[in-house]
């Protein structure tokens, strides 16, 4: 994907790429999957970019319970760095709502972290109650990248919470699928 971002202050123009894809392999019961993109080229502020998002993932499916076990990694901006220059990637077309948990604490990349990037380590469990019935059970935890700094300057924990959310999964024929969820979010002082 090429982007052509303008710059609100000086009108400037600057082009923003986006590559990467997505393997799977799948033996038996279980299944392996890569998702990875590289963002380069000039963010909007002129900033000359070098970004990536990452996410590898492991399912093992078994005939009463499923679990994938994963992490969505969203490379972000340290402190070494020039002012001209960003590692914060950008999630094209705002879809981060899908990834990061029910309750959508992290939606807006890289301003819900300041620009220090998003690790998400997951773990989904899915148990089949009927062929027609599902109890799901995700777990994440949040962390930045790099360090975040308080109001004083000093680095505070990267470890931002947990999220929990659990569903009850209805499909009462092909076309139509109910869901009911009971979501919880656990914040800590970096937050």
């Amino acid at each position: 994907v090429i982007d052509f971002l303008e710059n609100t202050n000086s009108g400037q123009i600057y082009t923003r790429g986006t590559t990467g894809g997505r393997i799977e392999f799948k033996k038996k019961h279980w299944y392996y999957t890569l998702n990875s993109y590289l963002q380069f080229g000039r963010n909007s502020k002129g900033q000359k970019l070098s970004a990536y998002y990452f996410q590898p993932e492991i399912k093992l499916s078994l005939q009463k319970i499923m679990w994938r076990l994963g992490a969505e990694i969203i490379s972000g901006s340290g402190s070494q760095l020039s002012v001209n220059n960003s590692g914060d990637f950008d999630v094209l077309y705002g879809v981060t709502w899908k990834f990061n948990g029910n309750m959508n604490v992290f939606t807006r990349f890289p301003n819900d972290v300041n620009g220090k990037g998003l690790v998400n380590p997951y773990l989904f469990t899915t148990i089949p109650l009927s062929p027609r019935l599902f109890l799901r059970s995700d777990f994440h935890l949040f962390y930045t990248q790099y360090p975040l700094q308080n109001n004083l300057g000093n680095e505070i924990s990267k470890f931002l919470g947990f999220e929990n959310d659990f569903s009850l999964k209805y499909i009462p024929v092909k076309e139509l699928e109910i869901n009911y969820s009971f979501s919880f979010y656990k914040s800590t002082d970096s937050m």
